[in-house]
């Protein structure tokens, strides 16, 4: 019994020992000189997602929420980028901005969707 026990300890105790050293010995790939010369990290340009946000945000979200105004308060809705550093930004003023991107996105004419047009088809779609 005394000897399995020893036989257990000491199996555990070596093989953690030797996860802890392999651990301590292995640089990061960012540290790694031998991957660096074979395959330099060039790719310094943000990812798809933020790519497409930040497409987003100039071409819809800045152009519509502009004009808008705070139904609390008298002053422009700023964005936090463009915010004073000292003063708050409340989250009422980015629901209120929200708001108002989603009444002005109603507004506008959709497109129609491949049902719709599906059904528009004569022969195909719906008569009516």
């Amino acid at each position: 019994m005394t000897i399995r026990f020893l036989y257990i300890i000491v199996s555990t105790l070596l093989f953690l020992g030797g996860c802890q050293s392999a651990q301590t010995q292995t640089p990061s790939p960012s540290d790694n000189s031998r991957l660096n010369t074979v395959s330099p990290s060039k790719n310094n340009k943000a990812g798809y997602l933020q790519r497409s946000y930040d497409t987003w945000e100039k071409e819809e979200w800045e152009p519509v929420t502009e004009q808008s105004t705070s139904k609390h308060a008298s002053d422009k809705i700023e964005t936090a980028t463009t915010a004073d550093k000292n003063a708050s930004w409340g989250l009422q003023k980015y629901v209120d901005k929200w708001g108002h991107y989603i009444e002005e996105k109603q507004k506008e004419p959709s497109t129609p969707s491949q049902i719709e047009k599906l059904n528009a088809m004569p022969g195909i779609g719906k008569s009516r």
